[in-house]
């Protein structure tokens, strides 16, 4: 079998990591990243790797590209702490890697989410394709953060098995991680030289809802699909109303220099 490194990124993730390493174990290294975390995580990862190097938080994006660089072998499965692979995907990695030849240069997965005690079968969360497994002189990052996506510089096979998610305990922990995601989108599209339109507000909301909800059927899954689409709107507010926000605190700083 043509040996593969898996690595990931932490910090404080006592509650999720132990799952997510036991799904992986299989690998020939682990790569753990981790932001210097004040719980057992890193207690916990040493239980399945030495290689745990710790560095402050300097981005996903270039946390992520530190620890893919870090691996020792060609072929790297990321995955992150809230995350596993079900057995089946664990599987038909393995046949992949177990064959004479790979005549691929990535792997895409299906990730299933678990929210809100459930999983999510449609609407925008399913199946939400990522590039996870790929030969690291082929990968290409593209952010912002903390929307980090993988591309792959070469053939692509779609994996069947999926790749499962759990996004949270609670509908807070939700709300917090939204909260900040929103704030960073804003703050790179500020840096960017973006700025937030009436429409951005009046339109790109309920638009998100729609598509969410009706045009990739996330009324199929009932209550839950309802609140993942009021959730998807409310995001997209967010991250235009934060936007707007700096752009205020913007020009009062200039209103000041001024006086």
């Amino acid at each position: 079998m043509e040996p593969i490194s898996a690595c990931t990124i932490v910090l404080n993730e006592e509650r999720n990591i132990r799952d997510c390493l036991e799904s992986i174990k299989w690998v020939d290294e682990i790569v753990v990243v981790d932001g210097f975390s004040q719980d057992r995580t890193v207690a916990i990862c040493r239980e399945y790797t030495d290689r745990i190097l710790q560095r402050r938080w300097t981005g996903f994006y270039d946390q992520v590209s530190f620890a893919v660089q870090s691996t020792r072998n060609p072929w790297v499965l990321y995955i992150e702490a809230d995350e596993r692979l079900s057995p089946e995907l664990k599987e038909e990695i393995q046949r992949e890697f177990s064959k004479e030849k790979i005549p691929w240069d990535g792997f895409s997965v299906p990730r299933l989410s678990h929210s809100l005690g459930r999983w999510i079968y449609h609407g925008s969360w399913y199946p939400d394709r990522l590039n996870r497994i790929f030969r690291k002189e082929k990968l290409v990052l593209i952010g912002p953060d903390p929307h980090l996506k993988m591309r792959v510089d070469g053939p692509i096979k779609d994996l069947q098995g999926k790749l499962l998610h759990y996004t949270g305990p609670d509908i807070s922990w939700i709300l917090k991680k939204m909260d900040h995601y929103a704030a960073s989108i804003a703050h790179s599209k500020f840096q960017r030289g973006k700025t937030c339109r009436l429409y951005d507000l009046i339109i790109r909301p309920p638009a998100r809802f729609f598509k969410s909800y009706i045009l990739k059927a996330g009324f199929l899954d009932g209550r839950h699909g309802f609140i993942i689409a009021v959730l998807g709107a409310f995001y997209v507010f967010t991250k235009y109303i934060k936007l707007w926000e700096l752009e205020q605190e913007k020009k009062n700083l200039n209103k000041g220099k001024k006086k």
